[in-house]
């Protein structure tokens, strides 16, 4: 990754993700709303968390692939990550035909997302039981009802409440 300055600091002062912030800008994955605003409470919205992914790829900001999504036109700054993940079979749209990139992301969305990402990949993902148990954690967390039966077979460490301190709700990579 090339790293560049960052010049929004207005917003981000004393806010508990400034670290993280500045060395995701830093590293081109994320952009502030302009140059010198960040908003760092502004929800992550389905486009949003896909363009992330897709420059952790070093994918192109003029990569475009024909997709199906009807809300998803050239010149979108979020196009090129979506045709993207579309193409690697990462995201999938509504069965409306649309993408809805300005949608805030669920957590399960964001769960299933970072699945598929790793499975296109060949990133191994730990589950959270797994996880929990190489940390020493004694109590294991059930997946909720109101996720999906698929989202409840590979992702059940996306059901435990997120923390500040976790930028994306519990992923764990092994290497």
């Amino acid at each position: 990754l090339e790293f560049r300055r960052v010049l929004f600091r207005s917003d981000i002062g004393t806010h508990w993700g400034r670290g993280s912030i500045l060395r995701l800008a830093a590293a081109g994955l994320v952009n502030g709303m302009d140059t010198h605003v960040f908003e760092p409470d502004r929800k992550v919205t389905r486009g949003m968390f896909v363009t992330v992914l897709g420059r952790m790829d070093g994918v192109s900001e003029d990569f475009l692939s024909p997709v199906d999504f009807g809300d998803v036109q050239e010149g979108d700054w979020f196009a090129p990550y979506v045709c993207w993940a579309a193409l690697n079979g990462i995201v999938e749209g509504y069965d409306d035909g649309l993408f809805a990139p300005y949608l805030e992301i669920t957590r399960e969305q964001m769960a299933m997302i970072l699945v598929r990402f790793c499975d296109a990949f060949g990133i191994p993902v730990l589950t959270l039981v797994n996880a929990r148990r190489l940390r020493g954690d004694e109590e294991i967390e059930r997946p909720t009802s109101r996720m999906s039966t698929y989202t409840n077979r590979r992702t059940p460490w996306a059901t435990t409440p997120p923390t500040k301190q976790t930028a994306i709700p519990h992923l764990y990579l092994t290497t």
